[in-house]
């Protein structure tokens, strides 16, 4: 092969691979669901941002719409573009918390530390969910509860109403409300739980 032949190859190549460079770029950017608006707010030392909505995409309740407001991340990484998750509200996620699949997370909830909600979960109302905890399948939670530690809520449990999750496991179709403290030696199967007395409450 000559030398012009050569060059004229090495150009060709050169083209097709910006070409599909580009081609990925476009399709990675068409994929994405939200952006940050230059709204941010500042929480424990870490800037989060607003975000907004770039496409319509369903949800367990509803719709969300082009240009709809959402609440407040970090990065990119709290909050997947796949799916219909979202985050609703003055809601924040931050460090390395994530909101997956098709979770809905609203109203002053706060995700932070290592902490997933993932699946169809649904997260609402002054919620504090942190450290290495995991909510996730169909597990709605709501009404002033803290999940923590090494916490695992899964399935169609639920969980309302002043109550503390330090490590505990819940699975099933539990039920757990009204002033309830569960330790990391607790396991919860298909329970319902109307009230313990706890002093550390």
């Amino acid at each position: 092969m000559n030398s012009t032949a050569k060059k004229l190859q090495d150009t060709i190549f050169s083209y097709i691979q910006h070409h599909n460079d580009s081609a990925s770029l476009q399709k990675q950017d068409l994929g994405k669901k939200y952006e940050f608006t230059g709204e941010t707010i500042e929480i424990d030392g870490h800037v989060l941002h607003r975000i907004r909505a770039l496409r319509d995409f369903g949800y367990m309740f509803g719709k969300v719409k082009a240009g709809d407001l959402g609440g407040f991340i970090e990065k990119e990484d709290n909050l997947s573009h796949q799916g219909s998750c979202w985050v609703f509200d003055n809601a924040r996620v931050y460090q390395n918390a994530l909101v997956t699949d098709n979770a809905y997370v609203a109203c002053d909830v706060i995700i932070k530390d290592s902490a997933t909600v993932s699946d169809n979960a649904r997260v609402v109302n002054n919620v504090h969910i942190s450290d290495n905890a995991e909510v996730c399948d169909n597990a709605a939670i709501y009404d002033n509860v803290k999940i923590y530690g090494k916490a695992f809520v899964g399935d169609y449990s639920r969980i309302s109403e002043n109550v503390i999750i330090n490590g505990a496991t819940i699975i099933g179709d539990s039920d757990i409300e009204s002033d309830t403290y569960l330790s990391p030696n607790d396991l919860i199967c298909d329970k319902f739980i109307p009230e313990i007395d706890d002093p550390c409450w």
